[in-house]
């Protein structure tokens, strides 16, 4: 089983990385999912933390956007993009 955690953070890294290839500046992504842009001013920092509402918010934003999934690696094992 994987710790609930862990698919937290892997979903975190997966909506990053989905964000980022969108090309769209951090406050376009914010406001089209319904945030202050303020919410994801530290989307690309190591130490994001973010809400499981905002994770959800961002999600159906970019699904509707039809922008793709990432692949991400599980934890401990490099990524597929290295």
């Amino acid at each position: 089983m994987i710790h609930p955690d862990t698919q937290i953070i892997r979903a975190a890294k997966n909506i990053r990385a989905r964000c980022q290839a969108s090309g769209r500046p951090r406050a376009q992504i914010a406001r089209g999912a319904q945030m202050h842009p303020n919410t994801l001013r530290h989307l690309y920092a190591d130490n994001w933390d973010p809400a499981l509402s905002t994770l959800a918010k961002l999600e159906a934003y970019l699904d509707a956007e039809r922008v793709p999934h990432a692949p991400v690696a599980p934890p401990g094992r490099p990524s597929a993009r290295a």
